[in-house]
């Protein structure tokens, strides 16, 4: 009787694993979830916007994650914040720069030359890239080593910007870190680009809150947009102050990821610069920090209102959110712009894409595409449990970036450009 009846408890609790098993497949990993093209938005009136997105191949075939766990927007976020590449290659050789600003920060940026970091006789474009990573990143983050690697490989070089105090190996030298929306220091690598290199064009490309900087920097002024031939963004959630409210909710984790993203900020300012602000206090140039209040931050807005909003020198956080929203700035960007985003992606909920849909209708030559697959920055593609070696994002930046970068050198080279001036030289290409 007791053998009959443990095998029949045995017998329950299998299928019940089996059930769950099931959901969790069905509901959680959605293998069997259908893939579809990405959903472009564009101004029907812009030629070049038209011809060069038809060159763009991943832009207009069906993006397939990986098999397994590839549709699921959480899988793809965390594989990426966790791994960033499943290809590690060696780091790019590079030059760190350092810059000082008016207040004594100490501002850096990495320079990559295509010519140090190609064996193969790649002809060196004229364009520099300018990468400006995401919050609490810098050129010595795994994704942007790899986007660096991959423009170089296709004759770009490649400047990084580094976000002041995210910088493993630079310390703060000024009562300050980072934030949503200062562009003051982007500007101080920007000039000193174009003192070097006088003659040459720049292509801003930004991710997550560093697309935010770059199209905040674009629009803020529009006569930095004379030295730049286009703009990318990725993944970035284009308001502060509407998307906080919605990263105070638990519905897509975005409660836990908020509380993520700020305990690698606080680390920044706890452990790693914790003795440079405690002598910023002591010499007065610094208001006294509540280390405890700061400690206790459980989430982004929280260590906004803590210590953040101060960097920027605001005592309301409201007023720091308006200030560093590149969506009240981006309606004067007039360059091509390209803007991307997944659907599935728990940091940027869809009621935030009224912005570059706004911005499609008022930039001629804008795009805005948007996946349904990708999480937060993955976009991992191909293979049963194991992607490719490429990520699917990767190929459509490089593809998207060469085809607008001959576009933009042909319609420079003739003032009579039209879609033929460059139609002969387009080509979709492979990495």
């Amino acid at each position: 009787m007791d053998i009959e009846l443990r095998l029949d408890m045995f017998g329950l609790i299998s299928t019940l694993l089996i059930v769950l098993l099931t959901l969790v497949i069905k509901w959680i990993l959605k293998p069997y979830e259908e893939c579809t093209k990405p959903v472009i938005y564009l101004n029907e009136n812009s030629k070049i916007a038209k011809e060069v997105v038809k060159c763009c191949k991943r832009l207009n075939e069906i993006y397939n994650p990986t098999y397994v766990w590839g549709k699921n927007g959480h899988f793809q976020t965390m594989i990426h914040a966790a791994l960033g590449r499943f290809d590690r290659k060696a780091s790019p050789l590079g030059k760190l720069l350092t810059l000082y600003a008016a207040d004594g920060a100490t501002i850096t940026y990495m320079l990559y030359d295509s010519g140090m970091n190609n064996n193969s006789e790649v002809a060196k474009k004229d364009s520099i890239i300018l990468i400006v990573p995401g919050i609490a990143n810098s050129s010595k983050t795994i994704y942007i080593q790899a986007f660096t690697s991959l423009f170089l490989k296709h004759g770009f070089d490649v400047v990084v910007y580094n976000h002041l105090g995210a910088h493993p190996k630079i310390k703060i030298t000024s009562p300050r870190l980072f934030t949503y929306g200062c562009t003051d220091d982007l500007q101080i690598v920007v000039r000193d680009l174009l003192c070097r290199f006088p003659n040459r064009r720049l292509i801003g490309v930004g991710f997550s809150m560093g697309a935010n900087v770059l199209l905040k920097f674009l629009g803020e002024k529009p006569s930095r947009q004379a030295n730049f031939s286009f703009a990318l963004s990725i993944c970035q959630g284009y308001s502060c102050s509407k998307a906080m409210p919605y990263m105070r909710e638990w519905k897509g984790l975005r409660r836990f990821y908020s509380w993520g993203i700020s305990r690698n900020v606080k680390k920044l300012i706890t452990r790693k610069h914790r003795e440079s602000f405690i002598d910023f206090e002591r010499k007065g140039s610094f208001d006294k920090i509540d280390w405890r209040k700061i400690s206790s931050s459980s989430s982004l807005e929280e260590l906004d209102t803590a210590i953040n909003k101060r960097f920027a020198s605001f005592d309301d956080v409201d007023e720091f959110y308006r200030w560093g929203s590149s969506s009240n700035y981006m309606g004067k960007i007039e360059i091509p712009t390209f803007m991307l985003n997944a659907l599935d992606d728990p940091l940027t909920p869809e009621p935030l894409f009224e912005f570059p849909k706004k911005i499609v209708e008022e930039n001629k030559d804008g795009v805005f595409v948007v996946t349904k697959h990708g999480g937060h920055l993955g976009f991992y593609e191909g293979g049963l449990i194991w992607p490719n070696k490429t990520t699917w994002l990767e190929h459509a930046l490089l593809e998207y970036v060469v085809a607008m970068d001959d576009a933009v050198q042909s319609l420079n080279a003739e003032d009579d450009a039209n879609e033929d001036c460059f139609r002969e030289s387009r080509k979709c290409f492979s990495i």
